[in-house]
C-alpha cells in the first residue's frame, strides 16, 4: 500500500462527495468494490471487529467512510 495510491482513492471519494446526487450511489459502489480488491479487505463485520483494523487502519477508516456515504445516500435497506 503506497500513501500515492490510498491518497488517489480519498480524492476519488472527494470528487463523489461533491458530485452529482444522481451519480453518487453508482460511483461510491465502484470505489467501494475497487478499495476491496486493492486491499483485500475482509467482510463487513471482520473489518470493523477484527485484526484488519489494526494492521491497515488508514484503509479501514477510508472503507468505512466511503460505506458510510453509501448509506447515507441509499438508505440502510438499500
Amino acid at each position: 500500500m503506497s500513501q500515492e495510491e490510498l491518497e488517489s482513492y480519498r480524492e476519488r471519494l472527494n470528487e463523489i462527495k461533491q458530485g452529482s446526487s444522481v451519480l453518487k450511489v453508482g460511483r461510491l459502489e465502484v470505489l467501494m468494490k475497487d478499495l476491496v480488491g486493492t486491499y483485500n479487505i475482509p467482510s463487513y463485520p471482520s473489518i470493523v471487529f477484527g485484526d484488519y483494523r489494526k494492521v491497515n487502519p488508514e484503509v479501514t477508516d477510508l472503507y468505512l467512510e466511503v460505506v458510510g456515504e453509501l448509506f447515507n445516500m441509499r438508505g440502510w435497506m438499500g
